[in-house]
């Protein structure tokens, strides 16, 4: 499994610093190119869905591309919420509390009302970012699972230079759910 990782790492990255690349490029070309670089993402998120270009962009900018391998926690009960989880492709077992303990043939019983099945185009973790509180939920890959991560300090860089990019975010994440 590490391998793999390991291999996916590597297959997100590039000899070039992209950053420093898309700086050269004019506004309307930077939204181009990253739109088309990240066009998987962009055609499976609901948040993209009917928004402009810009927003697109300016998101894709500062989301990060995470793996997480099967049975991995990627979110625990508790955890300060520093980013937003968007599941490109995978499967994740959210459970509101914290997850329970196995027993002795190695089976966990949860509570069914507590228990969400998130797959592509389902994100979480945005409660606890946006409310600035710890995370009640824990999450946990089923099985090899893409997300495009987008931390709290990010939301905050973006609102600061783009004043209404608030009320954009808000209003795409309502309409994602």
């Amino acid at each position: 499994e590490c391998k793999s990782c390991y291999a996916y790492s590597l297959s997100l990255k590039s000899v070039f610093d992209e950053n420093s690349l898309l700086s050269m490029l004019s506004p309307a070309l930077r939204h181009e190119v990253l739109i088309s670089i990240h066009q998987v993402a962009v055609g499976v998120l609901p948040i993209f869905r009917d928004q402009t270009a810009t927003f697109t962009a300016d998101l894709l900018q500062v989301m990060q591309p995470q793996l997480a391998l099967p049975h991995t926690f990627i979110v625990r009960d508790g955890d300060i919420g520093n980013l937003i989880y968007f599941i490109v492709c995978g499967d994740v077992l959210v459970y509101e509390d914290a997850w329970p303990e196995a027993d002795e043939e190695g089976n966990y019983t949860f509570e069914r009302a507590k228990v969400f099945m998130h797959g592509k185009g389902n994100f979480f973790g945005h409660e606890a970012v946006l409310s600035r509180k710890r995370h009640r939920i824990t999450a946990r890959s089923l099985k090899m699972t893409q997300l495009y991560c987008l931390s709290k300090a990010s939301i905050g860089e973006l609102v600061d230079s783009i004043p209404k990019f608030a009320v954009l975010l808000h209003g795409a994440l309502q309409a994602a759910m």
